[in-house]
């Protein structure tokens, strides 16, 4: 198998976490700052997550 970065995504941003006594809370935000011919013109995203993930 080859290994190539050609269709390799990044991004940066900023998140939140609070452990609550039940659950934890999570809400990130995230720039796209590189991307592929797929993703071309994407803006920022939130990612929210309540409880655990498995």
């Amino acid at each position: 198998m080859d290994f190539s970065t050609a269709n390799i995504d990044s991004s940066y941003g900023i998140g939140v976490r609070i452990d609550l006594p039940m659950f934890p809370l999570r809400l990130d935000y995230a720039i796209p700052q590189i991307v592929d011919k797929n993703n071309t013109g994407a803006g920022g995203r939130f990612s929210f997550l309540l409880g655990y993930s498995f």
